[in-house]
This record gives structure tokens, sequence and C-alpha cells, in this order.
């Protein structure tokens, strides 16, 4: 029997630390720029669930979400 937590302990390490220091920058520019959660979610196109889960760490798509979030949080 598999479980969720099963799934999350086999993401590769390398990985896990990189979505970290991507959510830790996405959340480092976000507040730098006096902008909410919801704020920055409404602008990238996702729910603030997606966001916060992204800002820790814990989101593990193709990338797609990280390149939107980090665009508005960095001003590009």
């Amino acid at each position: 029997m598999s479980d969720k937590n099963d799934v999350e302990k086999q993401v590769d390490p390398r990985k896990e630390i990189l979505f970290r220091q991507i959510g830790a920058k996405i959340a480092y520019y976000r507040t730098l720029r006096d902008m909410s959660q919801k704020e920055l979610a409404k602008r990238a196109n996702m729910s603030v669930s997606s966001l916060s889960k992204i800002e820790r760490g814990r989101y593990n798509d193709n990338g797609s979400r990280f390149q939107k979030t980090e665009r508005f949080s960095c001003g590009n």
C-alpha cells in the first residue's frame, strides 16, 4: 500500500533543495515589494494555496508555476 508520504520521500534531494530555494526567493521578493500572497497569486493566475506551497518548497510540477511567480515577484 502506497500513500502520499511514500511518494514525497522519493523526491530527489537536490530537487527538494532547489524547490525550497526558489520558494524562499519568491517569498523574499514578494515581501520586499509589500505584496500579499493573495495579490501575487492573482497576478500569476494561480490559487493562494498553490503559491503558499511553492513558497514552502512543497509544490512539484514541471516548473512553469515557478517561472510564472518568479517573474511577477522579481519584477521582470
